[in-house]
Parts: structure tokens; sequence; C-alpha cells
């Protein structure tokens, strides 16, 4: 068993694609964004992956500072 259980698909835009999961050993409810596959095949995706870490490291720090209902805690 993995560390995350997929539910469902939230949303999928033209940079990733968010799962709703559980964490499996917490029974934690998780978000959980992914490059998309399309990026994948793209020449510039290494440019694209340094985006989304980025992204990713902003809102980890929003989610430590802020209590705010339409920001999640990242983990």
């Amino acid at each position: 068993m993995g560390k995350y259980i997929i539910e469902y698909e939230l949303n999928e835009g033209g940079f990733g694609i968010t799962y709703q999961a559980t964490h499996a050993l917490l029974n934690a409810l998780v978000v959980i964004k992914t490059p998309n596959a399309k990026l994948q095949k793209d020449p510039e995706y290494d440019k694209f992956v340094e985006r989304f870490v980025k992204e990713a490291q902003i809102l980890y720090q929003l989610g430590q500072d802020t209590r705010h209902r339409h920001i999640v805690k990242a983990i």
C-alpha cells in the first residue's frame, strides 16, 4: 500500500493535475498536484518543473504562515 490513496481528480489545467487523496497512515484528507502528461513531452519541460517546484515552495510557505480557508497546509 502506498502513502496516499487517490480518491478522485479535482481539476486539470495547462500546467498540472490536482487530486483529492487520503494520507493512508494518518487517515487525513490531502490534495496532490502533479505536472500533466502533456508537459513531460515539451522540450522546455525542465523549466516547467522549476516553476512547479517554486509554486509548491510558495504554497508551502503560505500554508505555514496563514490560516486562510482557501489555502491548504502543505506537508
